[in-house]
């Protein structure tokens, strides 16, 4: 008789568990605040006096397009804004943060302090990352350093089974230049839900199995005042219900995705992956001496300077390369990311 009592206490034992690890909780969803455009400021200081009266609200998400056009000014000024807010708040930046950035995109990590983030809150895990553009008037794309932070970040949290929620400004398809780099990785873990800004609607998306959420801009439109997205984590199911400052909550939510009720394969795929054929059918007519792989995205060209190859990345290194065998010679770590080809002359390095 001992024994079914034993295993019973067991199987009681681990429900409980479970029960208590993942807990009921509220977060706020806010994206494209757009600072620095016509009514940014505005719209931002009154959801941010609204998101302090509320008392049931854990932490706030901010996905992108804090400002207008990057400048420095204006992300000096969201800062100080999202700065009163009474509760935790993470940020990531979005295309406007980088697309016309007066420092190559560097202002953002350097005012805010990053521009990724994780954390974990009552059993479940967040991870947010860049979405680019990392140069000026180039495409959406994850910097390859995001990448790389996010394979370390997994590696230093090896619980495959903790629910994960997964944030970026750009919904992940095809707009993202590289969006299947970010859902290889994410679907390596337990992935529950995405989520987005961009398209300045409220809107639900599959994205190869993974349901995605792209929440409203706090932007008023017309005359109606601005808004954000109240997320209700409970249940086995995300509730969004938008909320307007000085006008209220939506008595019922607009979506409710369950979670931990889909299924999805590394193999499926919604669009296209680039094909590197070509590569293959030239393959006799190429001989490869040497490949180097960086940890980082790299916007410059390359300077050859007697045995060295030298060049600059957008974790803000310049460094350089043995000219026969690839082989990293050397390396300097700049303040910022680093765009320009670097210059050579009397065996001085110049690099704007």
């Amino acid at each position: 008789m001992r024994f079914p009592i034993i295993t019973f206490f067991i199987a009681l034992s681990c429900v409980f568990n479970v029960a208590i690890a993942q807990q009921s909780f509220k977060f706020a969803h806010v994206t494209d605040t757009h600072v620095g455009g016509a009514t940014g400021e505005e719209d931002l200081r009154r959801t941010v006096k609204d998101l302090n009266t509320l008392k049931d609200i854990d932490f706030v998400i901010v996905s992108g397009d804090i400002t207008e056009f990057g400048a420095d000014h204006e992300l000096k000024l969201a800062k100080r804004i999202l700065d009163s807010l009474q509760l935790p708040w993470y940020v990531i930046p979005g295309n406007h943060d980088g697309n016309w950035s007066e420092n190559g995109a560097n202002t953002f990590r350097t005012v805010f302090g990053g521009e990724t983030f994780f954390f974990k809150h009552k059993g479940y895990a967040f991870i947010g990352t860049n979405s680019g553009p990392n140069m000026r008037m180039s495409p959406g794309q994850i910097p390859r350093e995001n990448l790389v932070w996010m394979d370390s970040i997994f590696a230093a949290n090896p619980d495959k089974q903790l629910p994960l929620i997964y944030i970026n400004h750009y919904p992940q398809d095809s707009s993202l230049n590289n969006w299947f780099d970010a859902l290889k990785r994410v679907k390596t873990r337990n992935v529950q839900l995405a989520l987005c800004g961009h398209g300045h609607a409220n809107k639900l998306y599959d994205w190869e199995g993974i349901p995605g959420v792209m929440g409203r801009s706090n932007l008023r439109a017309n005359k109606a005042v601005g808004g954000y997205n109240i997320v209700t984590i409970a249940d086995g199911k995300a509730s969004y219900q938008e909320r307007n400052p000085g006008v209220g909550m939506q008595e019922k939510p607009w979506v409710v995705v369950p979670m931990f009720d889909h299924h999805y394969e590394n193999e499926t795929i919604s669009y296209p992956r680039p094909s590197y054929a070509v590569n293959a059918k030239y393959a006799d007519q190429v001989k490869v001496n040497w490949t180097f792989e960086d940890a980082s995205d790299i916007g410059a060209g390359l300077a050859v300077y007697k045995n060295s190859v030298i060049t600059s990345n957008t974790a803000g290194d310049i460094f350089a390369l043995d000219l026969k065998t690839g082989k990293k010679l050397w390396a300097y770590r700049t303040g910022g990311k680093v765009y320009s080809t670097p210059a050579v002359w009397k065996g001085i390095v110049v690099a704007g």
